[in-house]
């Protein structure tokens, strides 16, 4: 990883362009599969395997001598008390190494992930199983590269200007509740806190993307996580919003800039499979590159960042118009924009007859052969919007319990005879006909092109 161009410093307080970087995806996989261990049962806030899980990460810190103790009076935690049950409390871990510019050790950088899951009672989970859910990726995936990334710094040649606070957030799951309790409850000023960067769901790297929240929080920033991406061979997918549904969002609210890395949604996502055997560890790596590589650029900025409100509704978490899909990357041999990793019960996409595993080929009629383009184009969709024309291909799959079933008097509205590289045309039947198709019962050929009519949400 190297030294951002942003800024000068003064000399031998920054971090040198070619120095030991000691992130490791071998290292990193270690550390997804201990935290992300039947062990520590789910890692549900406040739970005895999430406290088995916290022990872990302390067992790591400990073994990096220049870390010091960034919680309350002079410990790893911070406790806060949990809505349920009644006295429950769960921790946040926080470790800071000491900045060594006098002008600037005052400020803060802030690196940081969650590392509660949704345990094993089926609240929270998008297949209502009691099971373990072990989240690899949500977020032993952060956590691990957070381990990682304060190695990093602590072992470099040169100690930062700015002093950097590592967070391990408890209750992200239960509403950002370990975050929002820091901002709120800060051990370090807010005032004085002049960055935050998140990482939250890191272990699925697909392709050669990367997605990076939050560039809009602060001039230049954008440029800033651009050239660390280039740096990485990685393609930044950008979104400036700064209030994702995650930890990153309790500091934009308190005015602070911030930068989200996401490597995208699957469909593991909250259900028990998102096991460590799906994490792409050689991703991780190439993107702890890229998160040590924002953190040099900013230590290394003689101006703190400005603050930019840039809110606004989240586009890879859900477009403006709401249809409760969610759609995942795919990789370059398959011949598709993007998969449905998710689609929410009781939702637009659902009832519509859109079903998990279905690739997305064209919008509204117009092909879509890549992620980047279908996200814009969801994006632009105005809030005058009646109807989204998704057209899929289904691979041959049986039909989830319950699903409805095709009328074989109306599959000729479908369209059978589709190119998958150009798209169906819209059809204003073809809504019904989505519906009728959706299980794919008998066999539809995987070739052909589905229409499905959403009717989404204005939100």
């Amino acid at each position: 990883a190297g030294t951002a161009t942003a800024g000068a410093a003064p000399a031998g307080a920054a971090w040198g362009r070619h120095v030991f970087d000691p992130i490791s995806g071998d290292e990193l996989r270690v550390h997804v599969e201990g935290l992300a261990s039947d062990v520590y049962e789910g890692r549900g806030a406040g739970t005895t395997g999430e406290q088995r899980a916290a022990s872990y990460i302390l067992a790591m810190l400990d073994e990096i001598e220049e870390l010091r103790p960034a919680g309350v009076e002079d410990t790893w935690f911070q406790i806060f008390d949990l809505l349920e049950p009644e006295g429950a409390t769960a921790r946040n871990i926080l470790a800071m190494i000491p900045g060594a510019d006098p002008e600037l050790a005052h400020e803060t950088v802030v690196l940081g992930a969650h590392y509660d899951h949704v345990g094993k009672t089926g609240e929270n989970s998008l297949s209502g199983e009691r099971a373990i859910h072990n989240g690899a990726d949500d977020n032993a995936s952060g956590s691990a590269l957070l381990i990682e990334l304060a190695e990093a710094i602590a072992t470099s040649p040169a100690p930062p200007r700015r002093t950097i606070v590592f967070h391990w957030y408890s209750g992200e799951e239960l509403g950002l509740l370990g975050s929002r309790h820091y901002v709120e409850h800060p051990l370090r000023p807010l005032e004085d806190t002049v960055f935050m960067l998140n990482m939250d769901m890191v272990g699925r790297l697909t392709g050669r993307t990367l997605q990076v929240g939050g560039t809009g929080t602060a001039p230049g920033l954008g440029e800033l996580c651009r050239r660390a991406t280039d740096r990485a061979g990685l393609v930044m997918i950008e979104d400036p919003i700064g209030n994702a549904p995650s930890d990153s969002e309790a500091f934009y609210s308190a005015g602070v800039p911030v930068v989200f890395l996401f490597t995208g949604v699957h469909r593991d996502y909250h259900r028990p499979s998102d096991d460590p055997e799906r994490i792409n560890a050689d991703g991780m790596e190439l993107v702890g590159r890229v998160a040590l590589d924002i953190a040099r650029a900013v230590d290394a900025l003689d101006e703190r960042p400005a603050f930019t409100e840039s809110s606004g509704n989240v586009t890879y978490w859900g477009p403006r118009l709401y249809n409760g899909v969610v759609l995942g990357e795919v990789g370059p041999d398959v011949d598709a924009a993007a998969e449905i990793v998710v689609v929410l019960p009781g939702s637009p996409g659902e009832r519509a007859g859109l079903r998990e595993g279905d690739l997305v080929v064209s919008l509204d009629g117009a092909p879509m052969t890549d992620f980047r383009t279908l996200g814009r184009a969801l994006k632009l969709q105005g809030f005058e919007l009646q109807q989204q024309v998704f057209g899929v291909r289904r691979p041959l799959t049986p039909a989830p319990e319950g699903t409805p079933q095709a009328d074989p008097q109306a599959d000729t509205q479908a369209d059978t005879q589709g190119d998958p590289r150009t798209g169906p045309k819209a059809d204003p039947r073809a809504g019904r006909a989505g519906e009728r198709t959706a299980g794919n019962p008998g066999g539809v050929d995987p070739r052909a092109v589905l229409r499905f009519v959403v009717t989404p949400i204005i939100r």
